[in-house]
Order: structure tokens, then sequence, then C-alpha cells
């Protein structure tokens, strides 16, 4: 938990929104409350309503930070897709590259954005929007891999899915470096043409 802060001191709009992010992934979508949040953070109401006007403006900005962080980052990572095979190869691998912090802490928030896309309408619809986005691309691999439009839908699908079963087992158990590396193998032996 952070430490207090002293004084009447008002946090940055993406501080409220990392703070939101943490406490999402930590307690769930109740926990995207003001109060509690303002709590946890160590400062007043009034820095919340500083830069929110609402707790529904603040979720907004959490699900925008989500669709960055879970779609366009991993696409800047993947680099150029003209090399369709070495960028699904990168997509499996990158999936299961979870040795650092920062990237454990987005498979946490992947787990707690479909949980929460369970109850909240708003976020189902920006679930929606992340899947939609994320298989046109895997899709547009496959087609430019060489499959036609039928078979690069269905594998697609069955590579997509692949990776977002993969992700309540990384969290669920420890896993070695050396056994993410042969599951990406295998995932790439199994989905890469």
């Amino acid at each position: 938990m952070p430490r207090r802060r002293t004084g009447a001191a008002r946090l940055t709009k993406d501080a409220w929104i990392a703070g939101a992010v943490e406490a999402l992934v930590e307690d769930g979508l109740d926990a995207i409350a003001v109060e509690p949040l303002a709590r946890r953070l160590g400062v007043t109401k009034g820095s919340f309503y500083w830069h929110f006007a609402s707790r529904d403006e603040l979720l907004a900005a959490v699900i925008t930070r989500w669709e960055q962080l879970g779609v366009d980052a991993v696409l800047r990572e993947v680099g150029p897709l003209d090399d369709p095979r070495g960028a699904l190869a990168k997509l499996f691998e990158r999936a299961l590259d979870i040795e650092r912090p920062a990237r454990r802490r987005v498979l946490r928030l992947e787990v707690a954005m479909a949980a929460a896309a369970e109850s909240l309408p708003v976020v189902r619809e920006a679930f929606g929007r992340v899947t939609a986005r994320r298989l046109e691309t895997v899709v547009a691999l496959y087609r430019a891999a060489g499959l036609d439009d039928q078979a690069a839908r269905d594998r697609g699908f069955v590579a997509y899915t692949s990776l977002l079963g993969v992700y309540p087992v990384l969290l669920a158990r420890r896993t070695t470096k050396r056994e993410r590396e042969a599951m990406a193998r295998a995932l790439i032996a199994a989905h890469v043409p």
C-alpha cells in the first residue's frame, strides 16, 4: 500500500488511474470507488474531483489504460508485422514472458478486466473492442502467412483463445523461465504455420 501523503496534496490524473488499476487488480471492481481509493492513495476526495467528474470517468480512464497496455503496447513490442510467422511467434513468446513485474501486472489486469466484464456493460464493451482488435491482428497475420480467409479466422480464434487460456495457469502456479519457454515453443509449433 502506498505511503500516506501529508497535507492537501493532489495526485496527478495519471497517479489516480494507476491507483485505480492497482485497486482493480488487487481487490476487484468495487475497489474503484472514490473514498476507498482516496484513502488507499493517502489523499482527500477533493484531489479526485480535481481530475475526474465521477467514478465512471475514472473507470473509463482505467479501461483506456488497459487498452493501451493490452493492445497498443503489445503491437509496439512485437514490431513490424511484415513477417507474419515471426510476429505470431513473438506474440506467443511475449504472452509467456512474465519475468518482469510490469508484465505480470498487465497479466493480472487482463484477468481483472475479464472478471469485471461479467458485471459491468462498459467493461464488457471494452473487452469486446480489445478482443476484436486482437483477433483482427492475429487473423491478418495468418492471412499474410498464406492461409485462406476461413482458415485464417479459424486458426486466429484458436490461437487467441489458447493464449488467453494460458493466463490463469501462469497466475495460479509458479512456473520457471524454462517451463514458460517450453510452453512458448509448444504454442508456436502448434499455431505458427
